[in-house]
């Protein structure tokens, strides 16, 4: 059979263009990708060997005609692809990179030699402006004020194809689907971050944070990569089993880096490396390995201490396929390793090297810890840090100078497009806000480029936009563990803070952790060099809190050595056992015995800690951490005072003799059981009791019947809580106080400030009516109710005049209105009228329906030429009415009144009494008879 080779290329070529059109820019192909490669790569031999079969050609003719059809096709879809993105594509009219609007490669081959995405990003944004066209169907836009639309809780912007990189392996992060995401957030998630399960993570995140201090008091003075030690301790935290965290940790970013940094605008390719390159050299896999396994650990230990997973697993499958659900777990535990760990190591790190580059924030940071009691580990409490203004002020100004995903996430706009600020953006394009650059707008910020954390305190005039900061994402996408995040930064700065002078190691200037750090969708920092030296102030801040020993734990400060507490607990039973004093000099012998072993300038101190420990004879432990005092001391405070005064003061410190001979002077009488500390025992304040239930018979050792009968009469009598003596109850002569109506309409209420906001964001325009339509379509009212009222708050904060309609105001927030020159106009709406109004099928109108039927008709054809179907409806209660007949209000049927009529329809005047009361005469004032007058 002759085929024409003319006609298979052309064939070919029309069939290269009709499959771009009608399919490659419709709908989501990246699932697909892989199949199509194999497709592209087996397709050609399989024609040779159909042809050769079937139509009995030779091979080399077969392979000739094949050649020529896979050439054509090829040629015709890649130019009807390069064609359409340059010249009919809808983000033609963005400005941007002319490579970067043909192919998404220009993009990757920018990027791959630093990884550096989100610079990228930064440097196109200087050069173009707020909005870039990065791709062929990709915008990055810098706006500021996109941040509030697009993760708004009611946005139409949805998830972007990228969340499906790992199909089908997905997480909470990854599901696109909305209903499905808040089920599975429900689902255990809500539940392993809630007040209470966070109370019991404070304990593992003290734990981790005090083996990172010690870990830098064993390397004090040296030279200290900090990368390392935090992302160990971020990991730890977050950890899912113990003895493989570091094992892990090491080689992720290396195996990682590649993949996610430089073809992350690319999630086809990664899709189709995923499934064709062998699991064993493919380095996505280590990652799902060692969540598997993790997974299957967990499973099988149960932990001494609830962690993320006990409510995930307590929580029961989520599909009904076990191996969906398998995977779904693996998902999990994968979000927690990176999403978890990587970030808060990211913003650890650059705290760090905020602490090492400025001084002034740690004295800053120091003396705020130091004002509220928080002198040392001891008195250091995970909740009390959450009140620390400067210490949140400098963790979020961290955070905007160096955001923990600074390439920004992907959401895909709504399929009728959208308009901001005076942009339309077409519906199924990508778009992404680079966090990195929006947080350094001068939009958004003064002085962006500056770290300055005294702007979330001290100095708010240096915000502009305060919604352009959300390092944890909003919405219902909004990152679950910020709490827990933040807890771990709190913990460990607080403790570093007052452990160490923190400082740049010799040759370290930052540069190295900012210029070298890849941009892996989560940051994979470079190395940082600090130095950590012992605070000078140490022992003389411990000396000063125990000046005063009435204070709550002052010796618990410091702690003994095992071989010192057998001494003192022999003193201790020696004193107690006998109820006898101990010579002086004995006790001296012994001190000086026990301190023999004791150098360095904390001598002093332990001394202290022994006679401390002598003379307060409470029942506490000697043991090498005395964490507990829970007793009241045997010796009067006073006295304690006196003794623990005396080694610290250099002019009344000559031996310890005299500090014992001071102390006899007290303790001349001999001491009875009654002065004993049984003597000073009493309940805890706001403690009670347990009822003792009497009169159950011989054995119970609480009386046979006690008086309650022998047959169960009284037996479980007793006055009923709310009995109140035998008078008429108090509901019955006062009354319930209040009711439920059920007759109030339910408003969205709209604010005055609010409003002011929306119009300084020119999403109102107040040069225009502003009527429920204009509330709604600009999302200032995200519900439609049964109607709108306009409320005061902020009223100080109307700039201008507007003129607006609602369906019932405040009096406050009417006189707002008028006092800035505009007006304001209350109309009764019902739900489906307001939703006839923002569909367009009704006209507002301050107008009551006309009456009498020559005048309806007219209005209704009125409406019709106008291309309306509904006329507004009117009040038919007599509430309603009333409401809107009153001038008071502003109502819209106040102008139907006449004169001197009352607004109210029950106690109306008749119209004869109107017209009386009209020409009624004024009284003329008489004046006052004066007696006498003046001379």
């Amino acid at each position: 059979m002759a085929i024409s080779l003319g006609s298979v290329a052309a064939l070919s070529a029309v069939a290269g263009v009709v499959s771009h059109l009608c399919y490659f820019i419709r709908g989501e192909h990246m699932l697909n990708a892989y199949k199509l490669v194999i497709l592209a790569l087996f397709g050609p031999p399989t024609i040779v060997a159909l042809l050769n079969t079937l139509a009995e050609l030779s091979l080399s003719h077969a392979a000739l005609i094949t050649s020529i059809g896979y050439g054509a096709y090829m040629t015709a879809l890649f130019t009807s692809i390069l064609v359409y993105r340059a010249f009919f594509h809808p983000l033609r009219h963005f400005s941007g990179p002319k490579l970067a609007r043909l192919s998404q490669f220009y993009h990757v081959f920018r990027i791959s030699a630093k990884v550096d995405n989100y610079r990228h990003l930064d440097r196109l944004h200087d050069e173009y402006g707020e909005y870039v066209r990065v791709g062929p169907n990709l915008l990055s836009i810098s706006d500021p004020e996109l941040i509030e639309i697009i993760f708004h809780p009611q946005s139409n912007f949805t998830k972007a194809e990228w969340y499906d990189i790992a199909n089908p392996l997905l997480n909470l992060v990854q599901l696109r689907d909305r209903a499905e995401h808040d089920r599975r957030r429900r689902h255990g998630w809500d539940l392993a971050f809630t007040t209470k399960a966070l109370r019991s993570y404070d304990s593992r995140v003290l734990k981790y944070a005090d083996q990172f201090v010690a870990q830098m008091q064993r390397k004090a003075g040296q030279a200290i990569n900090v990368t390392n030690w935090l992302e160990w301790y971020a990991f730890d935290v977050m950890a899912l089993e113990h003895g493989k965290s570091h094992l892990y940790i090491d080689t992720m970013h290396a195996t990682s880096a590649l993949p996610l940094g430089c073809l992350g605008t690319m999630p086809w390719l990664i899709q189709t490396m995923t499934n064709l390159v062998p699991k064993r050299l493919n380095p996505f896999m280590n990652l799902v390995r060692y969540s598997n396994d993790c997974i299957e650990e967990r499973k099988q230990r149960k932990p001494a201490e609830p962690d993320i997973m006990t409510p995930i697993l307590a929580a029961g499958p989520f599909y009904a396929d076990p191996k969906a659900d398998a995977l779904l777990l693996v998902g999990d535990a994968r979000l927690i390793i990176i999403a978890g760990s990587d970030t808060s190591a990211s913003a650890l790190i650059h705290s760090f090297y905020e602490l090492g580059r400025d001084k002034r924030v740690v004295q800053r940071l120091r003396e705020e810890l130091e004002q509220h009691g928080i002198r040392n580990d001891e008195t250091l409490c995970i909740t009390q840090l959450q009140y620390l203004q400067y210490m949140n002020a400098f963790i979020n100004e961290t955070l905007r100078m160096h955001p923990t995903n600074p390439g920004g996430v992907f959401r895909l706009t709504p399929p009728g497009g959208c308009k901001i600020n005076g942009h339309y953006l077409p519906g199924g394009v990508k778009v992404v806000n680079p966090h990195y650059t929006v947080l350094r707008s001068p939009k958004a910020f003064v002085a962006p480029n500056e770290f300055i954390p005294e702007r979330w305190t001290t100095r708010p005039e240096l915000i502009l936009n305060k919604k352009a900061f959300c390092p944890f994402s909003q919405g219902r996408y909004a990152c679950i563990g910020r709490n827990l995040a933040l807890n771990e930064l709190r913990a460990v700065i607080s403790k570093s803070v007052l452990e160490f002078d923190i400082s740049f190691a010799p040759g370290e200037t930052g540069r190295t952790l900012l210029e070298e750090s890849k941009d892996i969708f989560t940051m994979s920092l470079a190395k940082l060099e600090l130095c950590f030296t012992r605070r000078q102030k140490l022992v003389e801040q411990g000396r000063e809190g125990l000046n005063d020993p009435c204070k709550v734990g002052y010796a618990r400060r410091f702690s003994l050595v095992d071989q010192y507490a057998d001494i003192l607990r022999s003193i201790r039973r020696a004193i107690v056992g006998r109820q006898q004093r101990v010579s002086a000099d004995i006790l001296t012998s012994v001190v000086d015995k026990v301190l023999a072993a004791t150098t360095g300038p904390r001598k002093s101190i332990k001394k202290l800690y022994i006679l401390e420990n002598i003379y307060q004879l409470s029942p506490r432990p000697f043991v090498s951490n005395c964490r507990t005092c829970t007793m009241p001391p045997r010796i009067p405070t006073r006295l304690t005072a006196q003794c623990c005064r005396a080694p610290l003061d250099p002019s009344a410190r000559p031996s310890l003799v005299n500090l014992f001979a001071a102390l006899s002077v007290h303790t001349v009488r001999s001491q009875t059981r009654s002065a004993s500390i049984l003597a000073s025992l009493s309940d805890n304040q706001g403690a009670y009791q347990k009822r003792i239930r009497v009169g159950r018979g011989p054995s119970s050792d609480k009386g046979k019947t006690s008086g309650r009968g022998h047959k169960g009469q009284k037996q479980h009598g007793k006055v009923k809580p709310w009995f109140q003596g035998g008078q008429t109850p108090l509901i019955f002569q006062k009354g319930r106080l209040g009711f439920e109506n059920l007759r109030a309409p339910v408003m969205s209420e709209v604010n005055l400030d609010k409003l002011q906001e929306w119009i300084d964001a020119g999403r109102i325009d107040p040069t225009k009516p502003i009527t429920p339509k204009e509330l709604y379509e600009s999302n200032l009212v995200g519900t439609i109710k049964d109607g709108m009222k306009l409320l005061a708050r902020g009223r100080d904060c109307l700039k201008q005049p507007i003129d607006i309609m609602v369906s019932r105001a405040s009096a406050v927030a009417i006189d707002a209105v008028e006092k800035a020159g505009g007006k304001i106009v209350t109309r009764y709406y019902t739900k489906q009228a307001i939703k006839r109004l923002v569909e367009g099928k009704s006209i507002n109108t301050g107008l009551p329906l006309p009456t009498g039927a020559e005048h309806v008709e007219p209005v209704l054809e009125g409406v019709r030429q106008k291309g309306f179907f509904y006329r507004l409806p009117d009040p038919t209660s007599r509430w309603d009415m009333e409401y809107y007949r009153d001038p008071a209000h502003r109502g819209y049927l106040s102008h139907t009144l006449q004169p001197g009529e009352s607004p109210s329809l029950y106690f109306r005047v008749p119209p004869a009494q109107i017209a009386k009361d009209m020409v009624k005469k004024k009284k003329v004032k008489q004046e006052d008879v004066k007696l006498w007058e003046k001379l």
